[in-house]
């Protein structure tokens, strides 16, 4: 008797790997950092003060933290209830030089992106953001390669949530090109509200400007979709060189019923303009019946490369938020610093190979 086939596995979410209470990143650390639920940090203050302006001053004399002596036989301790303890955990290892590749690190856990925001956080409030932007961007690098190959059915919304928050970090930790990548990101895969988005994952993290920016982006984006797409299929007539142009107007019926939508253009609310250009994308041709003011009737069609060709030119359009000028509360559509973010691009297709 033929022994019975195994189950199908399933794949589990990541779990959350589980810390000590206390953790040392100096051996011979003088300082211990007190922070919520009890985590306890060994560090050196030597290694802080170098770093951090605000940790200079607060163990310096002026300040009742820095006049206790200290040694690393008998270490001060700080009390910092108000820090998140994920984002200290990372910063204590990312200004000693601790291992970065453990599980706690993971940028692939579901968590990942709230502990890489919460470190933005602190690295802005201690101001070491150049002690901790190279580790932190290598683990963003690490998401964001990954996340490019998501296929458009397993966008979801913690990873429209994920890529809110992840832009937030960049935007605190000064990362052009990855603030650029995920606002690029949030145009293409968001339906909802980009108020209602960074409200509940950031909670005000960002100026307004960057909540409008990237509304605008979008309504552009969509436009430039509807009208690239219009323009091509109301071609020219060709009947003994009459070169007028049609009116276009079955070509929404049948687009509508190739893309499997209601109706196009598309309801914006329920479909993601990435998700439209991969339909789009893979269609072999598009069937055209237009009428000329000419009186003539032409049935043509777009073919598959000439598709393809709106699609890239529409993903194109979508180029993402220039930190520069986000910081600066000055955002255009585009500016002079966009040369130097094209010379060293960020891939992220809209359709995948």
């Amino acid at each position: 008797m033929a022994a019975p086939s195994p189950e199908p596995q399933t794949s589990a979410p990541l779990p959350e790997p589980q810390e000590p209470a206390e953790r040392v990143y100096a051996e011979n650390g003088d300082l211990v950092l007190v922070l919520q639920d009890g985590v306890r940090l060994r560090v050196s203050a030597t290694v802080l003060s170098l770093v951090s302006p605000v940790f200079k001053a607060m163990l310096g004399p002026n300040f009742l933290e820095g006049q206790a002596p200290r040694t690393a036989e008998n270490p001060k301790e700080i009390q910092l209830p108000d820090d998140s303890a994920d984002a200290m955990i990372l910063l204590a290892r990312f200004t000693h030089g601790a291992a970065s590749g453990r599980a706690f690190e993971n940028p692939m856990l579901p968590s990942f992106p709230t502990r890489l925001l919460e470190l933005g956080v602190v690295a802005d409030k201690y101001d070491c953001i150049a002690a901790v932007t190279m580790a932190a961007e290598a683990l963003m690098l690490r998401h964001a390669a990954q996340i490019t190959f998501e296929s458009s059915a397993t966008i979801s919304k913690h990873i429209i949530d994920g890529s809110a928050k992840f832009a937030a970090a960049a935007f605190l930790l000064r990362m052009d090109k990855l603030f650029a990548f995920f606002t690029r990101r949030l145009v293409l895969d968001a339906v909802h509200s980009f108020g209602e988005i960074f409200e509940m994952q950031v909670q005000g993290l960002v100026p307004p400007s960057v909540i409008l920016g990237l509304e605008e982006e979008r309504t552009a984006v969509r436009e430039h979709l509807l009208a690239t797409v219009a323009f091509s299929a109301c071609g020219k007539c060709l009947n003994n060189y009459c070169f007028n142009r049609g009116k276009g107007a079955t070509y929404p019926t049948e687009l509508a019923r190739l893309l499997s939508l209601p109706r196009w253009p598309p309801p914006w609310s329920a479909h993601r303009i990435r998700s439209v250009l991969q339909k789009l994308y893979g269609c072999e041709s598009l069937a055209l019946c237009n009428e000329y003011p000419c009186g003539h009737f032409n049935p043509s069609e777009l073919g598959a490369l000439e598709l393809q060709q709106i699609c890239h030119k529409v993903s194109e359009r979508a180029e993402g938020l220039c930190l520069t000028c986000a910081r600066q509360d000055n955002l255009q559509s585009k500016c002079e610093h966009y040369n130097e973010l094209e010379a060293f691009p960020m891939n992220d297709p809209f359709i995948q190979a």
